[in-house]
């Protein structure tokens, strides 16, 4: 038996489509909703009976995630975002899974960027974990980007055959915005954290080459310059934040 997880905010183009993706190889639907203004919870509700939905004032991705869980009637929890989708192979091996406590599943996520697959560079396919065992494993405190912890054991993993897709940036626009959100956010955590003159200068380069060169990112025409700037730009952002919440410490 298997609980889906989903967090939300201001969700209503997406809701529908992520809970009809996955209603099929899950027993429950939880929706997380962090106080959206749009007709999030309505829609989310209407999808599909196994839906249930709670309200919950946001503190970071992986407290939304956690405090899910502990909403979710099974042991089983998988963790979707409303701008995600499984594929017809993802469900697929899913419902072929003989799930084995012990482990932790892999699947792996797609971005779309303006309407194509990224292949390569900054948006390239990526191994995220998303099913497991709630009993053995929790998210991690932080405000972005956060990743399962093992609770007093190792984490296993297994990759799953099928695609998640990632319908998230629909322009440079829009990945720029998100981008700057999760900096902002990614700082949050890491107040504390100190880094070298020089490698708080060349880090934004390094970045670019990494996702252009390293990751291959020239080879995805017509998008691949502009997604590695899109990397510069990210941990130019970070970098940013990161100094003005210095500064603001130095205040108080």
């Amino acid at each position: 038996m298997i609980s889906a997880v989903i967090i939300t905010y201001n969700e209503a183009k997406h809701i529908a489509d992520a809970i009809n993706s996955c209603k099929d190889i899950v027993d429950e639907v939880i929706v997380i909703d962090a106080e959206s203004m749009d007709d999030t919870i309505l829609l989310a509700e209407q999808t599909d009976e196994k839906v249930k939905t709670f309200v919950k004032c946001w503190n970071g991705y992986g407290a939304a995630r956690n405090y899910g869980a502990d909403q979710a009637m099974y042991d089983w929890i998988f963790s979707l975002d409303a701008d995600e989708r499984c594929s017809p192979d993802l469900r697929q091996a899913i419902k072929n899974l003989q799930l084995k406590k012990r482990l932790t599943y892999q699947v792996r996520r797609k971005n779309i960027y303006k309407s194509e697959i990224i292949k390569h560079g900054f948006l390239a396919p990526e191994w995220k974990a998303r099913l497991y065992n709630k009993s053995l494993a929790k998210w991690d405190d932080k405000s972005v980007h956060e990743t399962l912890q093992p609770i007093n054991h190792k984490l296993e993993y297994r990759k799953v055959e099928g695609s998640l897709m990632h319908h998230a940036y629909k322009d440079q626009s829009d990945h720029r915005e998100k981008l700057d959100r999760y900096a902002k956010l990614s700082v949050q955590s890491a107040k504390s954290s100190s880094m070298s003159f020089v490698w708080d200068r060349l880090a934004p380069m390094y970045h670019f080459c990494r996702a252009h060169f390293l990751k291959l990112g020239f080879l995805q025409t017509p998008y691949g310059m502009e997604t590695s700037k899109n990397a510069f730009y990210y941990s130019k952002r970070k970098r940013y934040y990161l100094q003005q919440a210095k500064i603001d410490l130095k205040l108080i």
